[in-house]
């Protein structure tokens, strides 16, 4: 009979094992669970966008900033042609587009004024528009003035063209210059309607890139 109470000390001290395990096993699980972080969620990083905003073009070259002066030109084929450049004296970019302005006067003053096409014999070509041409300090932009030596009919040439009042596109100051045509040893014939060419970079007109 006294083996009874010990077999149920036994039986206790097993149960008071089991539960104190258990319960450290508890209390483990719970801190771990505690001191586990979040799982990391769908990135909330900022998509930057790019910047779509085009670049400025350059400020219309006034006319104060713009020396112009002719130069090279020659006979082909009964046709003339004389380059006028526009060069940028000044200290900052700016940019021409289009036509300019051209009087043609002869020695006796007699005026007239070319008829605007984008192309002539001596270039530019493949243009479907006036281009816009930007000029750095010293850069330059040449129109071309074209007309022909060979009278229509039996009739004479009237006589020369001598001076070019030119007005640079969109300008308002015009500039006198010579209209002699080098490789031609005389001045730009008046022989027939003269056509003028808008701006464009040098290397689009043929000899114009030197």
């Amino acid at each position: 009979m006294r083996a009874e109470p010990k077999r149920a000390h036994i039986l206790l001290a097993t149960f008071g094992s089991i539960v104190g395990a258990a319960m450290a096993a508890g209390c483990g699980a719970a801190a771990s669970q505690a001191g586990a972080s979040p799982s990391p969620g769908p990135s909330s990083r900022a998509v930057i966008p790019q910047s779509s905003a085009a670049t400025s073009p350059a400020p219309a070259c006034e006319s104060t900033v713009l020396r112009v002066t002719a130069e090279g030109g020659g006979p082909a084929a009964g046709n003339v042609g004389l380059r006028i450049a526009f060069t940028n004296v000044g200290s900052t970019t700016c940019s021409l587009s289009g036509w300019p302005e051209v009087k043609a006067i002869t020695a006796a003053g007699t005026q007239a004024s070319p008829i605007r096409s984008l192309t002539t014999m001596f270039g530019p070509a493949r243009l479907k528009g006036p281009p816009v041409v930007t000029l750095p300090p010293g850069g330059r932009a040449l129109a071309v003035l074209a007309g022909q030596d060979v009278p229509a009919g039996d009739t004479s040439c009237p006589a020369p063209y001598q001076k070019l009042a030119v007005t640079p596109p969109g300008g308002s100051t015009a500039t006198v210059i010579s209209a002699w045509v080098p490789d031609l040893d005389a001045y730009m014939p008046a022989c027939t309607r003269l056509v003028i060419s808008p701006v464009v970079p040098p290397d689009d007109v043929a000899g114009g890139g030197g």
